[in-house]
């Protein structure tokens, strides 16, 4: 199977099978049977947002390649573009998941840009009881609203209910890393867009100069904010971008080294051999030897 990559698995795909939880296409919410597993046995990139919360047993979940253990009373974060890989699960593993677009909460910007420099940097939260109370009660109400289908404010009623999940989670964040000085606003809004940006023009663009020109900023203000809210460079979210697709299409795809090199746009195997070693420490030959056992 030469060229396979990875599969981009759009949101509405993977709600509940029985249709019910929809509150419309873009968003809905599963009940407690819901079978996550199925859906990420192999690795996908999904295509839009998840959010969590394990209710019993566990699993070992891989996001961008880093691996998280989650337990009961944990909340988990995905955002879109994420790569996706639920590598093993206990047979008492269950999980309440919410699933939506980026463009179901387009209007929600003001309790989505708190909570969203956290979740890039801790995917996974664990929760004490009484956060977890809390936090699975709102899930659950969530889940009912979602159940009226006639209700002609239902669609509103669910974008407010998820503006109290963000704030009440964003507050669980900022307790659990206060030394993690809070972003403005603005700067918060800037960064979100950039790692959009970089996950659609990665392949074929790499400075900071591009995506300085995109945002109408100057690569010196782009970078000052990047390193403000991310304590780390734009440089450095491009190469880990492309350096997690690499990884990914060497460990999981069946394209040989030059077919991964063009995937990437490198313009031969010897740049792209050079570019991985310079970031990982080992050639690409030698990365998916140590992945596959060979």
């Amino acid at each position: 199977m030469k060229n396979e990559r990875l599969p981009i698995l759009d949101i509405a795909r993977i709600g509940p099978p029985d249709g019910k939880g929809y509150v419309t296409d873009e968003f809905w919410v599963a009940d407690l049977q819901y079978d996550l597993c199925r859906y990420f046995e192999r690795p996908v990139r999904l295509g839009g947002c998840a959010v969590g919360l394990c209710l019993s047993g566990s699993c070992v979940l891989s996001l961008n390649l880093k691996t998280y253990e989650i337990n009961s009373g944990d909340m988990f974060f995905i955002t879109p573009g994420i790569i996706v890989h639920i590598v093993s699960w206990s047979d008492d593993f269950a999980v309440r998941m919410i699933g939506f677009t980026s463009e179901f909460i387009r209007d929600l910007h003001q309790a989505v840009n708190p909570l969203y420099p956290y979740i890039v940097q801790h995917a996974k939260l664990t929760l004490d009881a009484p956060d977890r109370e809390n936090i699975g009660s709102l899930v659950s109400l969530l889940w009912e609203k979602a159940m009226r289908r006639d209700h002609f404010y239902n669609v509103e009623i669910v974008k407010n209910l998820l503006k109290i999940l963000f704030y009440e989670v964003s507050v669980l964040y900022w307790r659990r890393y206060p030394q993690e000085e809070h972003p403005r606003t603005r700067h918060e809004e800037i960064f979100k867009r950039l790692m959009r940006l970089i996950l659609h023009h990665y392949k074929e663009q790499r400075t900071v100069a591009f995506y300085a020109r995109t945002l109408c900023l100057t690569p010196k203000y782009l970078s000052a904010v990047v390193k403000e809210v991310s304590n780390r460079t734009v440089t450095e979210w491009i190469n880990e971008t492309v350096i997690l697709d690499a990884k990914t299409q060497l460990k999981s795809s069946q394209m040989t080294i030059q077919e991964v090199a063009n995937y990437l746009n490198f313009p031969n195997p010897s740049f792209f051999g050079r570019f991985f070693k310079k970031h990982t420490g080992m050639t690409p030959k030698v990365y998916r030897q140590s992945e596959l056992g060979f």
